[in-house]
């Protein structure tokens, strides 16, 4: 079992600590360390920020009413089985506050907020890694056995960060029938669903009892400045949220928009299509690449493996220095190390032109 150690985060997105650790202007920097919709937020959006500022001189509604209504119906959901807040990462420190200290199981590699959560709130952290080398390949049998260790919560990303796969739905209720037979709460984070609806276990939280679903509007509708976010659970645990959340977390700017861009259909099937469309293409441009190996992901980014010796922390400060272009490295998750990246998918003149600079830039880097 891993020391309860709690150690500061390290995020993709961080572009204006960048530009002044490289002294770049922030806007000459092209992100693919941020897996954001490169259409960038909907217009509805954005001309409801400008018409919801007015409102701002009042105390935003604490009950997020508007946005929990829309969400209702975008979803086809009861009202008490929804509640929003400043972001999904408000939900993934309000959680572990939920149950009595324990140990948690987090399915790896993964988001390293969940990690720290649950030791700020006294719990014991284990990791179930999925191995690289077969595709991050998800296996019930080996889950089995780890919860013979005893657990009680279980975090499992789908699609999972940074690897893209995604857990299909028949292997996902496999999992929380397992866990639910062992007492364990489930905490299933779909910041990136939205890129693939039809994987959302988002239904089965009136059949499980166990089962805490985590949503974001921050990836697939272009508002993470904005901190938006929900979880879906049956209400007796959306209720035991509400009684621990602090007040007035959602300010009225970012409800309003959240809002209109979920109302916004012909904007999210714009998305859905460039989405699938550019992901497509520049996969089969990595894959052209000689000297790295790439997982086959379902959200709006992807993880690829540098072959030949190739740094990515090297890699990464050439890009910045040379193209003005910011990468993910992964080697801070578990699982992972120094030869790993994570490329969001952005428009395709942007994903051209990192492949034109990794052509440029890798072979100076390579053994030899």
């Amino acid at each position: 079992m891993m020391k309860n150690v709690i150690e500061t985060p390290i995020h993709g997105g961080n572009i204006r600590e960048i530009a002044r650790m490289f002294n770049k202007d922030e806007a000459s920097l092209l992100d693919f360390s941020a897996n954001i919709n490169p259409l960038g937020m909907s217009e509805k959006a954005k001309n409801a920020i400008i018409e919801s500022i007015t409102a701002s001189e009042n105390y935003p509604d604490n009950n997020a009413a508007s946005l929990i209504e829309q969400l209702s119906t975008y979803h086809s959901m009861d009202k008490r089985q929804l509640l929003a807040g400043a972001g999904a990462i408000e939900f993934i420190y309000l959680i572990p506050r939920l149950f009595p200290p324990g140990k948690a199981l987090i399915v790896g590699p993964a988001f390293s907020d969940y990690e720290r959560a649950l030791r700020i709130s006294g719990w014991e952290v284990d990791y179930l890694l999925l191995n690289s080398e077969e595709n991050f390949k998800f296996d019930l049998e080996q889950l089995k056995l780890k919860f013979d260790e005893g657990y009680g919560q279980l975090w499992i990303a789908n699609p999972a960060n940074p690897t893209g796969i995604a857990v299909n739905l028949e292997a996902m209720s496999e999992i929380i029938k397992i866990a639910q037979n062992r007492g364990v709460t489930v905490v299933v984070d779909e910041a990136f669903i939205d890129f693939c609806e039809e994987e959302s276990f988002k239904k089965q939280v009136t059949k499980f009892e166990n089962l805490i679903v985590i949503r974001s509007l921050t990836k697939f509708f272009a508002l993470a400045g904005l901190r938006i976010g929900y979880v879906i659970a049956n209400s007796k645990i959306i209720q035991k949220i509400a009684l621990i959340k602090e007040p007035w977390r959602l300010n009225s700017i970012a409800e309003a928009a959240a809002v209109e861009s979920l109302k916004d259909k012909e904007y999210i099937q714009k998305t859905l299509e460039n989405s699938k469309e550019n992901r497509k293409e520049f996969l089969d441009q990595l894959n052209h690449l000689d000297f790295l190996k790439t997982y086959q992901g379902a959200a709006n980014f992807l993880l690829v493996h540098f072959q030949q010796g190739i740094s990515v922390h090297q890699l990464r400060e050439d890009l910045i220095g040379n193209e003005n272009i910011v990468i993910r490295s992964c080697s801070n998750f578990k699982g992972l190390d120094h030869q790993f990246a994570r490329f969001a998918v952005k428009s395709r003149s942007e994903n051209n032109h990192l492949i034109e600079a990794l052509a440029r830039n890798v072979p100076n880097l390579r053994d030899g």
